[in-house]
């Protein structure tokens, strides 16, 4: 195995990132500038590897890295925690009030954002005032990780006890 075909994951990952910012940046779509990345990626990985016997292996590796690496974009953009202290940051030395922050992060007003995003990616579908599933990319991930959970923990519950 050459040095490239050992780092071939890496500049997968590299072409991922590379192209899911400019990708996002010419959109304005995070969930399709992700895709892409990974597509670059997989196809970059998979030329610096050569299509060698390692193929596979550098794949896997990949795969694995851009789950990272899609990860650690969600949890920027998704984690209440994370928007709040940077909401918190960029309102600059008044900070923000406990009343705003209660205003920014009611209830109705994420299940309304989540919503409107799962319809906007077509995830689900309303039908005369009814939702269904549209495509079906959430529940396959939902139900991977289930799967995952009940291979690691013996159940799909969150819960420990």
């Amino acid at each position: 195995m050459t040095l490239q075909q050992a780092l071939s994951p890496v500049i997968g990952l590299a072409f991922n990132v590379a192209t899911q910012i400019i990708a996002c940046r010419s959109s304005g779509r995070l969930l399709s500038s992700v895709y892409r990345g990974f597509a670059a990626g997989a196809a970059a990985c998979a030329l610096a590897c050569g299509f060698s016997p390692d193929l596979l292996a550098s794949l896997t590796t990949y795969a694995a890295l851009g789950y990272c690496y899609f990860h650690f974009i969600n949890l920027g953009e998704t984690a209440r925690r994370i928007r709040i202290v940077r909401e918190m940051s960029e309102a600059g030395p008044e900070g923000l009030s406990r009343q705003e922050v209660l205003a920014r992060y009611n209830a109705e007003s994420m299940l309304r954002a989540r919503f409107a995003r799962l319809l906007n990616n077509s995830q689900v579908v309303e039908k005369e005032g009814r939702y269904y599933i549209g495509k079906p990319a959430v529940l396959y991930m939902a139900k991977a990780i289930s799967l995952m959970k009940l291979i690691l923990f013996g159940r799909t519950s969150g819960s420990r006890g």
